[in-house]
């Protein structure tokens, strides 16, 4: 991570770098990692029930605004 960090900011020294990994590979170390080195992070979930069931409301406020627009 830090080589490929290190050669994008080299010719992109203001680029924004965003990372995204799976919940398997997204640590703490990882994280920090990130954190420390001003980069932004969003970690990947694999779907289940329970998470699905938490933002159904949200998925249908969503949907409701896409087929608005």
């Amino acid at each position: 991570m830090e080589r490929i960090v290190t050669q994008i900011r080299r010719v992109w020294p203001k680029a924004p770098i965003m990372v995204r990994a799976d919940s398997g590979f997204f640590r703490e170390e990882l994280m920090k990692w990130c954190e420390d080195h001003h980069l932004d992070d969003v970690a990947g979930l694999a779907r289940n029930e329970k998470r699905q069931r938490l933002i159904e409301p949200q998925m249908i406020e969503i949907s409701r605004q896409h087929e608005a627009t």
